[in-house]
């Protein structure tokens, strides 16, 4: 694997210095990108002049301001409202009817919890997001941080696919969000249980909304290059128990 020594890291930082409009974390994330990509040109054999002359050639301003004018929006009243439905679908509600007094409704409600489990787990999100065997550009795991110099994690993998490619829902579950967020692009985070959740981002087109409910393989969306993004490509992020896992340890 190439990793930039610090000179090569200072030129890039150095590039994105004319970028004022981009804030502190916004250049930080942006640095890091950049560094993944020239080091991911390097791999396929090229200098660093030939990889950093290639990245500055498909950075301008007009992808500057993208970024910088993106907001991130958080959904989290949606968020709750995608928990309590899953699990309706798996509790037994009593209603007080044929004279059923509070009482005898909240026995009736405690004895059916020591019986009836809380919730029934799907099986993990394990359809292909992309309906062709694009390349893999980045993978799951730590690397370098640029200006750290430490080890971060990359939470996900991607891949470069053309713009417009169709991006499929990994599993079955209820979109918890869709639209812009912030390093993100146009992003969609699928909610699949209590355990899973699924990220796909720098989408292109958003093809459902926020609270609609999805099967595995439906087209929720297209390849973009929205967000803190070098190209057209896919995020894609598998979330358990609210920590991001190896994606291609659910991958068919």
């Amino acid at each position: 694997m190439v990793i930039l020594d610090t000179e090569q890291t200072r030129q890039v930082a150095a590039f994105l210095q004319q970028y004022r409009k981009l804030t502190k974390t916004q250049h930080t994330e942006l640095l890091d990108h950049l560094c993944c990509d020239i080091e991911h040109t390097m791999g396929e054999g090229q200098s660093f002049e030939e990889a950093f002359t290639r990245c500055r050639e498909r950075w301008n301003e007009s992808e500057v301001e993208k970024i910088h004018s993106s907001t991130q929006k958080r959904f989290t009243m949606v968020k709750l409202i995608g928990i309590l439905l899953i699990g309706m679908s798996t509790l037994t509600f009593f209603s007080p009817i044929n004279g059923t007094t509070a009482k005898e409704l909240s026995h009736k409600t405690t004895e059916a919890s020591t019986t009836v489990p809380t919730t029934v787990y799907q099986a993990p999100p394990s359809f292909c997001p992309l309906t062709a065997d694009f390349e893999l550009t980045s993978e799951y795991g730590n690397r370098i941080h640029p200006i750290y110099k430490k080890e971060v994690l990359h939470r996900g993998v991607d891949w470069k696919a053309p713009l417009g490619s169709p991006v499929l829902a990994a599993g079955s579950g209820i979109i918890l969000e869709a639209g812009a967020k912030d390093k993100y692009g146009n992003c969609i985070i699928i909610l699949h249980d209590e355990i899973y959740q699924t990220l796909y981002a720098h989408l292109d087109n958003i093809d459902v909304k926020v609270g609609e409910q999805i099967v595995a393989g439906q087209q929720i969306g297209t390849v973009g290059n929205s967000g803190l993004s070098m190209g057209t490509h896919l995020h894609y992020e598998v979330i358990k128990n609210g920590v991001p896992v190896n994606p291609a340890d659910y991958l068919p």
